[in-house]
Protein backbone atom coordinates (compact mmCIF):
# COMPACT_ATOMS: atom_id res chain seq x y z
CA UNK A 1 0.00 0.00 0.00
CA UNK A 2 2.82 2.38 0.90
CA UNK A 3 4.50 1.97 -2.48
CA UNK A 4 1.17 2.45 -4.30
CA UNK A 5 0.50 5.64 -2.31
CA UNK A 6 4.03 6.80 -3.06
CA UNK A 7 3.52 6.18 -6.80
CA UNK A 8 0.19 8.04 -6.64
CA UNK A 9 1.80 10.99 -4.85
CA UNK A 10 4.58 11.16 -7.43
CA UNK A 11 2.05 10.98 -10.25
CA UNK A 12 0.12 13.85 -8.64
CA UNK A 13 3.32 15.91 -8.20
CA UNK A 14 4.90 15.17 -11.60
CA UNK A 15 1.65 14.93 -13.59
CA UNK A 16 2.98 11.86 -15.40
CA UNK A 17 3.14 8.17 -14.71
CA UNK A 18 6.22 7.38 -12.60
CA UNK A 19 8.50 4.76 -14.14
CA UNK A 20 11.04 4.02 -11.43
CA UNK A 21 11.84 0.34 -10.84
CA UNK A 22 9.73 0.23 -7.70
CA UNK A 23 6.78 1.62 -9.67
CA UNK A 24 7.22 -0.89 -12.48
CA UNK A 25 7.16 -3.78 -10.01
CA UNK A 26 4.11 -2.30 -8.29
CA UNK A 27 2.32 -2.11 -11.65
CA UNK A 28 3.31 -5.72 -12.30
CA UNK A 29 1.92 -6.69 -8.88
CA UNK A 30 -1.38 -4.95 -9.62
CA UNK A 31 -1.71 -6.63 -13.02
CA UNK A 32 -0.76 -10.00 -11.57
CA UNK A 33 -3.26 -9.57 -8.75
CA UNK A 34 -6.00 -8.67 -11.24
CA UNK A 35 -5.20 -11.81 -13.25
CA UNK A 36 -5.24 -13.90 -10.06
CA UNK A 37 -8.66 -12.56 -9.10
CA UNK A 38 -10.00 -13.08 -12.62
CA UNK A 39 -8.83 -16.68 -12.71
CA UNK A 40 -10.35 -17.40 -9.31
CA UNK A 41 -13.64 -15.83 -10.38
CA UNK A 42 -13.61 -17.92 -13.56
CA UNK A 43 -13.31 -21.14 -11.54
CA UNK A 44 -16.14 -20.40 -9.10
CA UNK A 45 -19.06 -21.75 -11.18
CA UNK A 46 -17.30 -25.04 -11.93
CA UNK A 47 -16.14 -25.38 -8.34
CA UNK A 48 -19.65 -24.83 -6.96
CA UNK A 49 -21.12 -27.23 -9.53
CA UNK A 50 -18.57 -29.84 -8.49
CA UNK A 51 -19.44 -29.34 -4.81
CA UNK A 52 -23.16 -29.66 -5.59
CA UNK A 53 -22.57 -32.84 -7.61
CA UNK A 54 -20.45 -34.38 -4.85
CA UNK A 55 -23.22 -33.66 -2.30
CA UNK A 56 -25.94 -35.08 -4.57
CA UNK A 57 -27.71 -31.76 -5.11
CA UNK A 58 -26.93 -31.71 -8.82
CA UNK A 59 -26.53 -34.29 -11.57
CA UNK A 60 -23.32 -34.47 -13.62
CA UNK A 61 -23.67 -32.63 -16.92
CA UNK A 62 -22.16 -33.25 -20.36
CA UNK A 63 -19.35 -30.70 -20.26
CA UNK A 64 -18.31 -31.50 -16.67
CA UNK A 65 -15.10 -33.28 -17.71
CA UNK A 66 -14.06 -30.37 -19.91
CA UNK A 67 -14.95 -27.86 -17.18
CA UNK A 68 -12.82 -29.79 -14.68
CA UNK A 69 -9.80 -29.72 -16.99
CA UNK A 70 -10.21 -25.96 -17.50
CA UNK A 71 -10.58 -25.45 -13.74
CA UNK A 72 -7.43 -27.47 -13.02
CA UNK A 73 -5.52 -25.48 -15.64
CA UNK A 74 -6.72 -22.24 -14.06
CA UNK A 75 -5.70 -23.43 -10.59
CA UNK A 76 -2.27 -24.38 -11.97
CA UNK A 77 -1.72 -20.95 -13.53
CA UNK A 78 -3.22 -18.95 -10.67
CA UNK A 79 -0.49 -20.14 -8.32
CA UNK A 80 2.18 -18.52 -10.50
CA UNK A 81 0.32 -15.22 -10.61
CA UNK A 82 -0.33 -15.35 -6.86
CA UNK A 83 3.38 -15.77 -6.15
CA UNK A 84 4.24 -13.13 -8.76
CA UNK A 85 1.92 -10.66 -7.01
CA UNK A 86 3.66 -11.24 -3.68
CA UNK A 87 7.20 -11.19 -5.02
CA UNK A 88 6.58 -8.13 -7.22
CA UNK A 89 5.56 -6.17 -4.12
CA UNK A 90 8.71 -7.42 -2.37
CA UNK A 91 10.87 -6.37 -5.31
CA UNK A 92 9.14 -3.00 -5.45
CA UNK A 93 9.98 -2.37 -1.81
CA UNK A 94 13.49 -3.71 -2.33
CA UNK A 95 14.13 -1.26 -5.17
CA UNK A 96 12.65 1.55 -3.12
CA UNK A 97 15.14 0.81 -0.34
CA UNK A 98 17.95 0.48 -2.89
CA UNK A 99 18.56 4.20 -2.67
CA UNK A 100 19.43 3.82 1.00
CA UNK A 101 22.42 1.64 0.12
CA UNK A 102 24.00 4.10 -2.32
CA UNK A 103 27.47 4.99 -1.11
CA UNK A 104 27.49 2.15 1.44
CA UNK A 105 29.36 -0.76 -0.19
CA UNK A 106 28.66 -3.29 2.57
CA UNK A 107 24.93 -2.63 2.50
CA UNK A 108 24.96 -2.58 -1.29
CA UNK A 109 26.35 -6.13 -1.23
CA UNK A 110 23.64 -7.16 1.25
CA UNK A 111 21.00 -5.58 -1.02
CA UNK A 112 22.25 -7.57 -4.02
CA UNK A 113 22.34 -10.76 -1.93
CA UNK A 114 18.73 -10.23 -0.84
CA UNK A 115 17.68 -9.54 -4.44
CA UNK A 116 19.37 -12.70 -5.75
CA UNK A 117 17.97 -14.76 -2.87
CA UNK A 118 14.44 -13.49 -3.50
CA UNK A 119 14.66 -14.20 -7.24
CA UNK A 120 15.95 -17.72 -6.63
CA UNK A 121 13.24 -18.32 -4.04
CA UNK A 122 10.55 -17.15 -6.47
CA UNK A 123 11.94 -19.49 -9.14
CA UNK A 124 11.98 -22.30 -6.57
CA UNK A 125 8.32 -21.67 -5.71
CA UNK A 126 7.41 -21.85 -9.41
CA UNK A 127 9.46 -25.01 -10.00
CA UNK A 128 7.95 -26.66 -6.93
CA UNK A 129 4.50 -26.00 -8.39
CA UNK A 130 5.47 -27.87 -11.57
CA UNK A 131 6.91 -30.80 -9.64
CA UNK A 132 4.07 -31.16 -7.15
CA UNK A 133 2.41 -33.70 -9.46
CA UNK A 134 4.08 -36.68 -11.09
CA UNK A 135 3.30 -35.31 -14.57
CA UNK A 136 1.47 -32.46 -16.22
CA UNK A 137 -1.04 -34.96 -17.55
CA UNK A 138 -1.84 -35.93 -13.96
CA UNK A 139 -2.03 -32.25 -13.01
CA UNK A 140 -4.78 -31.65 -15.56
CA UNK A 141 -6.74 -34.86 -15.06
CA UNK A 142 -9.19 -34.85 -12.17
CA UNK A 143 -8.21 -37.36 -9.49
CA UNK A 144 -4.88 -38.40 -11.02
CA UNK A 145 -2.65 -36.22 -8.90
CA UNK A 146 -3.39 -38.13 -5.72
CA UNK A 147 -0.61 -40.66 -5.25
CA UNK A 148 1.39 -40.62 -1.98
CA UNK A 149 4.30 -39.14 -3.96
CA UNK A 150 2.04 -36.32 -5.21
CA UNK A 151 0.69 -35.62 -1.72
CA UNK A 152 4.23 -35.37 -0.36
CA UNK A 153 5.36 -33.18 -3.27
CA UNK A 154 2.38 -30.84 -2.77
CA UNK A 155 3.21 -30.57 0.92
CA UNK A 156 6.86 -29.81 0.17
CA UNK A 157 5.83 -27.21 -2.42
CA UNK A 158 3.47 -25.54 0.03
CA UNK A 159 6.01 -25.41 2.86
CA UNK A 160 8.86 -24.30 0.57
CA UNK A 161 6.75 -21.51 -0.88
CA UNK A 162 5.59 -20.39 2.56
CA UNK A 163 9.14 -20.48 3.94
CA UNK A 164 10.41 -18.59 0.89
CA UNK A 165 7.70 -15.99 1.27
CA UNK A 166 8.47 -15.48 4.95
CA UNK A 167 12.25 -15.51 4.44
CA UNK A 168 12.06 -12.80 1.77
CA UNK A 169 9.95 -10.51 3.93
Amino acid sequence: VFVAVRAGARWFKLRKIPVEMEDIFMYAALVSFAITCSLYLATIPTFFNLMAISKGRMQPYLSLEHDLVVMLQEFFVVQFFFWLSLWAVKWSLLFMFRRLTEGLPEYNIVWWAVLVFSILTFIGACVSNFTSCSSLHAWFTAGQCSTPRDARAKEISLWFSLAGDLATD
